[in-house]
């Protein structure tokens, strides 16, 4: 990986951790998060007349297969928390992540990683993992929902890759941002029944500045992977990991 590769994902880091500290602030932390990516959506929507964007098939079905995965990343690792302790779930979901995303990319993109790189992700993950082993108190069984959120990660993240042949990083983040808030609606309107007027009305301003902030870190993971393979892309990344986890143990 570049070092300006490198820098981006690191910048990344601190923008996923720092927006992640707001929505410990928030009522419902779901209802918060669609708005973060609805407004992040509508903040950014001017960028599609002024930055690259090309619409054909191909690309269609990758922001549609990127907003679904990140859909699903949402559901099921909301899922998971009814089930394990932030703790617990969180670190599953991310530290398992690149090794999917390492897997999906050699599939899906014949993307190859050498013995130094494979090494270097499995690093990664184990010491995400074992970091936070000495919190686990759960079954095997428990861990599926959580491994389903890390390969929703790859999936989104290896569909974000294939994108990048069609839009440049701004407008890719708008686009996943306005599709997922779009899939993620039903579910949160309906099974979640989450008052998504009542905590815009609450934290108005909060979600505007996370808005800023994690589209911004995710316009920055796609610039780095438009210049490095996203298996590198995917482990480095998950250098927040360890700040996101401390501020779920405080919430």
């Amino acid at each position: 990986m570049s070092p300006t590769a490198l820098v981006l994902v690191l910048l990344s880091a601190v923008s996923h951790a720092s927006w992640n500290l707001v929505v410990k602030g928030s009522r419902d932390k779901y209802a918060f998060t669609w708005w973060m990516m609805a407004a992040g959506f509508l903040i950014t929507l001017p960028v599609l007349v002024l930055l690259p964007v090309r619409f054909t098939l191909t690309s269609v079905a990758l922001l549609a297969a990127s907003s679904l995965a990140e859909a699903l990343y949402l559901v099921t690792l909301s899922a998971s928390y009814l089930r394990l302790d932030y703790t617990v779930a969180y670190p599953v979901a991310r530290g398992s992540a690149p090794v999917f995303i390492a897997m999906f990319a050699f599939v899906l993109l014949g993307e190859r990683t050498s013995l130094t790189g494979l090494a270097g992700i499995l690093l990664v993950s184990l010491g995400i993992l074992s970091l936070h082993g000495r919190q686990w108190t759960a079954r095997r069984g428990d861990l599926a929902l959580p491994l389903a959120s890390g390969a929703c990660i790859a999936a989104f993240s290896v569909a974000d890759k294939a994108a990048l042949r069609y839009f440049s990083p701004l407008p890719l983040g708008c686009l996943v941002f306005g599709g997922t808030a779009l899939l993620l609606w039903p579910y949160l309107a309906w099974v979640r029944r989450a008052d998504l007027a009542g905590e815009f009305h609450l934290h108005a301003r909060r979600v505007l500045l996370v808005a800023i902030f994690s589209l911004g870190g995710y316009a920055l993971v796609l610039a780095a992977m438009s210049r490095a393979p996203v298996s590198y892309v995917g482990a480095a990344r998950e250098t927040s990991v360890t700040e996101v986890n401390e501020i779920m143990k405080a919430a």
